[in-house]
């Protein structure tokens, strides 16, 4: 509530915003914000505790970095913060350290500061992918980012799953026994 600075003014959700155009705008994006951090959980975690329980994992890990940092610990300590997720249902609970959870269908079309950590995480995300792409050319993570395309689904038919697939998305696609083609 207390924006001194006008947000950057092509700031959108993430998902409405091209990949060239969030790059354009990241920086400025990292510097109106007052801190930020991108948590992650790895396939293996998706798969062995679930999404619901990845999310929290990738949030807290995420929540853990923002308040090792003495500034901003004591900001959201003194201003009354507030973590406000996208969606319908408050899959972050007691990982939340203590701040009030809001939780909003849609946040980050309707929140400046949603559509921020959006843009943010989304460009972390896709420089990840670009990375993991020089050690698994055959997948085409670069081209993707991760999103289920023909060419990806048929790689993945050819060359087998990766350490970084997530097996029980690749089920649900691809079905059991499904993994491999046969030669």
């Amino acid at each position: 509530p207390n924006v001194s600075e006008p947000w950057p003014a092509k700031l959108r959700d993430s998902k409405l915003l091209s990949e060239k155009a969030r790059n354009e705008i990241v920086s400025q994006v990292a510097q109106w914000v007052s801190g930020s951090a991108v948590g992650m959980a790895s396939a293996v975690e998706i798969d062995s505790k679930g999404i619901v329980f990845a999310l929290a994992l990738a949030a807290s890990r995420a929540l853990d970095e923002l308040l090792s940092d003495p500034v901003l610990r004591s900001a959201i300590a003194s201003d009354g913060a507030m973590i406000i997720l996208d969606g319908s249902h408050n899959w972050l609970g007691v990982k939340a350290s203590g701040i009030p959870v809001m939780v909003r269908t849609k946040a980050d079309r309707d929140c400046v500061s949603v559509a921020a950590a959006s843009v943010i995480s989304k460009v972390q995300r896709d420089n990840l992918m670009i990375e993991l792409a020089a050690s698994h050319a055959e997948f085409g993570f670069e081209g993707h980012k991760g999103y289920a395309s023909e060419a990806h689904i048929q790689a993945i038919k050819l060359h087998g799953p990766s350490a970084e697939h997530r097996h029980t998305w690749l089920t649900k696609i691809l079905g059991d026994g499904q993994l491999f083609t046969e030669e």
